[in-house]
């Protein structure tokens, strides 16, 4: 698209000339690959936030498991003392 074909701020064309059939479809066509170049990501980093968060899900339940062990290997011992 030429230069003096942008849009203004209010949406028309800043020449008052209509763009040809041929520089909408390239901007239609740039428009198409910038959206699934997008739409790849956005799918690329939920992916990734998913197995984030599993991992994390596997942390914490190891932690939990860990902590249950710590307090009965304590009361094991104290009540042994006893």
């Amino acid at each position: 698209m030429r230069p003096d074909r942008d849009l203004g701020a209010d949406g028309a064309w800043a020449s008052g000339d209509q763009p040809s059939r041929r520089e909408i479809a390239s901007v239609n066509l740039q428009l198409r690959d910038a959206n699934e170049s997008l739409e790849q990501r956005v799918a690329e980093r939920t992916a990734e936030l998913s197995d984030a968060l599993v991992k994390l899900k596997e942390s914490e339940a190891m932690l939990i498991q860990s902590e249950k062990m710590a307090s009965w290997d304590r009361w094991w011992r104290v009540s042994r003392t006893k």
